[in-house]
C-alpha cells in the first residue's frame, strides 16, 4: 500500500464569468481583473489561462513511453519506482510512475467562499464542474482535459445559490440545485446546451418549507433522474426521485417519508443504470433512524428492494456500479462498503481515512474503487481492488481545510477530483487530476 502526500501548488483563475465567445488564440474572452499566485503571493493583474500545475514526477499518463526494464523490480535511472509489475494503479503504474500523481489542478482563489460539489466528464474528455461562488449564484464551469479553462458561467437567482449535482451529454448538460425563494430555499433543474446556455429549466417548491435537488444522473436512453430533500406538512422532509424526458417533462415521482427536517446534508446518493436506479441516504433520530439502501425501476419508479441499516451511523454520499452490477456506496461511516446487485454487504472499510469521511466513489475499468473525501483539514483519495484490499492513499494538505466532495474518471482510468480548499478564513474551488 502506497501512501502519498502533496502540498497546495500553484493557483489559478477560472477566466471569470465568461458569457462572450472565445478569443482568436481559442480561450474565453474575459471581463475585469482577477487574481492569482504562483507562490503564494498574491498578485493582481489581468486574468490568464495559465499552465496547469503538475507533480515533478508526474508521468504524461501520460504519454511517457515505459523503459525496457520497467517492471523488473529494479529501479533503473530513468523509472520513479519499478514493483516488480506492469499493473496500472497498483501504486507504481506501468510506466514506472507513481500512482496518484498530480497531471494538474485549479484553484479559484477569489478571497470569497466558494466550492465545487460535483464534477463529470463529457463524452469529449472535457470536464465540467458545478458549485457556487458565493455573491455571484450557482456556479458552473468546463475544462479540456488538460486543465485549461473553456469557459465559467455563473446563474445569479440569488447570491447564495448552488449546484449540487452535474450530469453531461453529448450535446447537452444537466445540473441540479438549489435557489433562494422568498422565506426558503427551492430546488433548481435546468438542461444547458455545451456552451453552459439555458436550454429549459424548472424551480421546485413546497411551499413548506427548505427543498433541495442533490444528485443528477442520466439513463441510457437521455432521460435525467435527480434525487434530493423536500419539505412536507408538519416541518419534516421527504427524499424524492424524479425522472424527466430531454424536454423537462415529469416521466414518474417517488418520494420516502425521512422523519425528520430537510437537511440536505444527509444526502441523498444517486447511481442509475440500465437495469435499476439505486438511492442512498440516511435518516437520523428520532428512531427508525439509520442507513437505508433501495433501488427503484427505471421506467416506472417503482421499487425493486430495500436494504436498511438500523441505527447506523453510515451517511451515504456516493454510490457507483462494479461491471459485475455490485454497488460500491462511499460514506461518513465505512468509507467504502461493496454490495451485491441487491443490496447484501459484501465487504466494508474503514481504512484510509481516519476519521471515516467518504464522499464519492468510483469504478475504473480494470475493476479498481476510487473514493474520495476527507480527513482533519485534508482532502483524500484512496484507491482499493474489486476484493477490497486498499492499493494506495493519498492526502491532498488542505491548509485551513480541504475536501474532496466527488470524482469522475476518464477513458483513460484518470481520476478527476472536485472539492474546496482552505484559504485563510475563506475557501476556494478545487478541481484537480490525477494519474491512475
Amino acid at each position: 500500500m502506497w501512501t502519498l502526500l502533496v502540498a497546495a501548488c500553484t493557483i489559478r483563475f477560472p477566466e471569470g464569468d465568461t458569457d462572450s465567445s472565445p478569443d482568436e488564440t481559442g480561450r474565453p474572452a474575459t471581463t475585469g481583473e482577477t487574481t492569482t499566485t504562483t507562490s503564494g503571493v498574491p498578485t493582481t493583474g489581468a486574468p490568464t489561462t495559465g499552465v496547469p500545475t503538475t507533480d515533478a514526477g508526474a508521468s504524461d499518463s501520460d504519454g511517457t513511453t515505459a523503459g525496457v526494464s520497467c517492471g523488473d523490480g529494479a529501479v533503473d535511472v530513468d523509472e520513479l519506482c519499478d514493483d516488480g509489475n506492469t499493473v496500472e494503479g497498483d501504486g507504481c503504474n506501468a510506466d514506472c510512475r507513481p500512482s496518484a500523481a498530480l497531471l494538474w489542478e485549479f484553484r479559484s482563489e477569489i478571497f470569497i467562499s466558494d466550492y465545487f460539489r460535483d464534477v463529470a466528464v463529457a463524452p469529449d474528455g472535457t470536464i465540467v464542474a458545478g458549485g457556487r461562488w458565493l455573491g455571484e449564484g450557482a456556479w458552473l464551469t468546463r475544462f479540456t482535459a488538460e486543465g485549461e479553462g473553456m469557459w465559467s458561467k455563473t446563474f445569479l437567482k440569488s447570491p447564495f445559490d448552488s449546484i449540487h449535482g452535474v450530469a453531461v451529454g453529448e450535446a447537452t448538460i444537466d445540473v441540479v440545485g438549489m435557489t433562494l425563494g422568498e422565506d426558503q430555499r427551492d430546488a433548481w433543474i435546468a438542461q444547458l446546451d455545451g456552451d453552459g446556455a439555458i436550454v429549459w429549466e424548472e424551480i421546485v417548491g413546497s411551499g413548506l418549507g427548505d427543498d433541495f435537488a442533490l444528485e443528477v444522473a442520466r439513463t441510457p436512453e437521455g432521460d435525467l433522474v435527480l434525487a434530493g430533500v423536500r419539505s412536507v406538512e408538519g416541518g419534516l422532509a421527504e427524499l424524492w426521485v424524479q425522472r424527466y424526458a430531454p424536454d423537462g417533462a415529469v416521466q414518474w415521482t417517488h418520494a420516502r417519508p425521512m422523519q425528520s427536517e430537510p437537511l440536505y446534508e444527509l444526502g441523498p446518493a444517486l447511481h442509475v443504470a440500465a437495469d435499476q436506479i439505486v438511492v442512498g441516504f440516511h435518516t437520523p433520530p428520532p428512531p427508525p433512524s439509520g442507513e437505508l439502501l433501495f433501488a427503484l425501476q427505471p421506467d416506472s419508479g417503482a421499487e425493486l428492494w430495500s436494504q436498511a441499516v438500523p441505527m447506523s451511523e453510515n451517511m451515504v454520499r456516493g454510490l457507483a456500479r462494479a461491471g459485475d452490477g455490485d454497488i460500491l456506496a462511499a460514506s461518513f461511516g465505512t468509507v467504502v462498503r461493496r454490495l451485491s446487485s441487491t443490496g447484501e454487504s459484501e465487504w466494508s472499510h474503514t481504512q484510509c481515512m481516519t476519521d471515516g469521511r467518504g464522499n464519492d466513489v468510483a469504478v475504473d475499468s480494470q475493476g479498481d474503487v476510487i473514493v474520495v473525501g476527507s480527513s482533519f483539514s485534508d482532502a483524500l483519495l484512496c484507491k482499493f481492488t474489486a476484493a477490497g484490499e486498499l492499493r494506495w492513499e493519498r492526502i491532498i494538505a488542505g491548509g485551513s481545510g480541504g475536501f474532496g466532495m466527488a470524482v469522475a474518471l476518464t477513458a483513460e482510468d484518470r481520476i478527476v477530483v472536485a472539492g474546496e480548499m482552505g484559504n485563510g478564513d475563506t475557501s476556494d474551488a478545487w478541481l484537480a487530476m490525477f494519474s491512475p
